[in-house]
């Protein structure tokens, strides 16, 4: 039957088309809802469900383009109004996941509306006991009687809002909670599929190194800042590699989030001087944009991939494009290929408006900054023309690259000068000859760049390593069971690995 909501009205026959449409081609990235089950049946569970799976399945909708705005906008609040009202329940949850994987075709108004609305869907998973699906007893007024498919289903709930929470912090380089150790183990290791635990692993490495950033600071300043800093870098590139030799046959979209997370670690090497940004870390990084851009461009060649593609992945193209102007436009240039890095961010580029599905929506406004500082001759530089190299956007950890370009296309062409001070302090009485030096990355040789000795090695010790977790390398499920190493490091008195078997 045709439904309204807000004064927008929904025939029978779209809502039908629109729930095929989102079961097909959206619901495979969040795995939390039946496919058996009838939109009207959806319609009575919660309305706000059921708003929430046209509100995605709308995004492409090419027999009434105008849908999506209408469905988003009213969707939109009534999600707000649900978070604070008493019907609020279990399906609330559900419905927060899929606006927030795929969000709204928001301008400037709600530009980052999803990281506000992903912690109340963390607060409101918490609640519900989704947590602790077993014990979810414990957090309701009511006698409970849970089906084990139904605490099966309450623990992939779990996991896809931990997924979503942390996903839409780390794309736009905000801080998120780190989800105690046991709150993951007990209940998500559960899951046997693969993509939702590579990317739980993978998002629980980056908000570590995202705490361990912030802890050192992000001025580097002195030797010590920076040598940790390396470290930093060097250990969490570390995990990542072991995080990806762990999984079997990833597929090239698994490969993406791989490929994120790497791009995520290693942009924290602009936070250096530039004189002390080395042509290996350059190269390194140039390489996993270059294989993120390549992969994208052939998924998309293939399974028309971009069309469905969550709010996460077009960070991810976001962040890539970035790097590839930061890497053309400046000195850095020179220890790359350049025929080959503008040819490839050309690509990405028409990659990145393909994001889109509305005029002037997040990707669009993103794709076109991208577009006016490549025609630009003064991004990069000081007014005198000398390059400024120094990033300045400094606390959105790998993601300040992204709003650091954002940045000087606001000065330029939308009359926001001087919100940065285009030549830093340290710089502002050099001469333009030790200006231009201090422009020239270090040329370090591999070897230069390997990992140092123990005995080289600073110690770290954090207040941020407790209750730290991750999964070993030489983790394997067997028969339906998961070996899960917990990790609980102290500062003073590391405690050593702890080895679980968890039961399905």
């Amino acid at each position: 039957m045709s439904r309204d909501r807000d004064k927008v009205h929904v025939e029978a026959n779209v809502i039908e088309d629109l729930f095929t449409t989102f079961f097909l081609n959206y619901a495979p990235d969040v795995p939390i809802l039946d496919p058996l089950q009838s939109p009207n049946k959806y319609y009575s569970r919660s309305p706000l469900l059921f708003w929430a799976i046209l509100t995605v399945a709308s995004r492409r909708y090419a027999a009434d383009p105008s849908l999506l705005l209408s469905l988003s906008n009213a969707t939109f609040q009534f999600a707000l109004q649900q978070i604070d009202s008493p019907a609020a329940d279990i399906h609330t949850v559900e419905a927060l996941v899929l606006l927030l994987s795929w969000q709204f075709p928001s301008t400037q108004q709600h530009e980052e509306s999803g990281y506000v609305m992903s912690g109340a869907l963390i607060h409101l998973a918490f609640k519900y006991g989704l947590h602790t699906a077993e014990s979810s007893q414990d957090f309701v007024r009511v006698k409970l009687n849970l089906s084990e498919c139904e605490v099966r289903r309450r623990r992939q709930l779990w996991a896809a809002c931990i997924v979503v929470y942390q996903e839409n912090s780390a794309m736009i380089g905000n801080a998120c909670l780190q989800i105690p150790a046991p709150l993951i183990c007990k209940e998500i290791i559960r899951l046997k599929c693969q993509e939702p635990i590579l990317r739980l692993h993978l998002q629980g490495i980056i908000t570590r190194a995202n705490n361990a950033f912030d802890e050192n600071g992000f001025a580097i300043e002195t030797a010590g800042e920076e040598r940790t800093l390396n470290i930093l870098i060097r250990a969490y590139e570390d995990e990542i590699k072991m995080a990806e030799s762990h999984y079997q046959n990833l597929t090239m979209k698994e490969k993406l989030y791989v490929y994120f997370a790497h791009l995520q670690i290693q942009a924290m090497n602009f936070f250096k001087p530039p004189d002390k940004i080395d042509n290996v870390s350059l190269g390194r990084l140039y390489s996993v944009a270059t294989s993120l851009v390549e992969s994208v461009a052939e998924l998309e060649m293939d399974t028309d991939f971009i069309r469905y593609s969550t709010a996460y992945l077009m960070r991810s193209m976001a962040l890539a494009t970035c790097i590839l102007l930061r890497l053309i436009k400046t000195p850095f240039v020179e220890f790359i290929n350049a025929d080959e890095a503008k040819s490839l961010f050309l690509t990405a580029l028409q990659l990145m408006q393909k994001f889109s599905v509305a005029n002037n929506d997040a990707p669009a406004r993103c794709a076109t900054a991208v577009s006016r500082l490549w025609r630009s001759d003064r991004v990069f530089k000081n007014p005198d023309g000398s390059h400024n190299l120094r990033l300045r956007v400094r606390t959105r950890y790998g993601m300040s690259l992204m709003w650091d370009c954002m940045w000087w296309c606001r000065e330029e062409f939308m009359g926001q000068e001087g919100a940065y001070s285009r030549l830093p302090p340290s710089e502002s009485n050099m001469t333009d000859t030790q200006q231009a030096a201090a422009a020239r990355p270090q040329q370090l040789s591999e070897q230069a760049t390997a990992e140092p000795s123990p005995s080289q090695q600073v110690p770290l010790s954090f207040d941020w390593s407790m209750d730290d977790w991750f999964f070993n390398p030489d983790l394997n499920m067997q028969d339906g069971q998961w070996d899960v190493p917990i990790n609980l490091m102290d500062s003073v008195d590391p405690v050593p690995a702890l080895k679980l078997t968890i039961l399905p």
